[in-house]
């Protein structure tokens, strides 16, 4: 939950496990790493006019702290993965009046402590609106079917 003060914002958080299909293995065929990403996806549906005054600072997701960097995506609908198995595009649209704000996130290279108060498996997004700190707490991002890559 936001600060009082804080822009009505509503949260679409989605994780994807991306499967390599060539793995990196060391001169004795060892594997160099698990062949697996996790990619989240992170989604700020709120008014226009709000956008302006916010700035995303910092993601905590998965045991590590993240920087954010950000992409307004407007009001139309967004594809957000994909159901190999159904062969369709997995899609979110934001409601009348709003747009959509994904946030991209960069592991950063110095760590802080962990949030206090973050939910089992959850993520905590940190920012600023008009210098004011703001913080939500999110729960478990939906799973997205996962992607083999040949």
């Amino acid at each position: 939950m936001a600060k009082p003060g804080a822009p009505s914002v509503t949260w679409h958080a989605f994780v994807t496990l991306h499967y390599k299909g060539t793995v990196p293995v060391d001169e004795q065929g060892n594997p160099l790493d698990d062949g697996i990403d996790t990619v989240y996806t992170l989604l700020a549906e709120m008014k226009p006019a709000d956008t302006a005054s916010m700035q995303w600072k910092q993601v905590f997701v998965d045991g590590r702290w993240w920087q954010v960097a950000t992409r307004h995506l407007g009001a139309g609908r967004q594809v957000i993965g994909y159901d190999r198995e159904k062969e369709q595009e997995i899609t979110l649209a934001p409601a009348a009046g709003n747009i959509l704000v994904r946030l991209y996130l960069e592991p950063l290279a110095t760590q802080r402590k962990p949030p206090a108060d973050c939910l089992p498996g959850g993520l905590v997004v940190e920012g600023t609106r008009n210098k004011k700190q703001q913080v939500w707490r999110l729960p478990k991002p939906t799973a997205l079917p996962a992607v083999h890559y040949p």
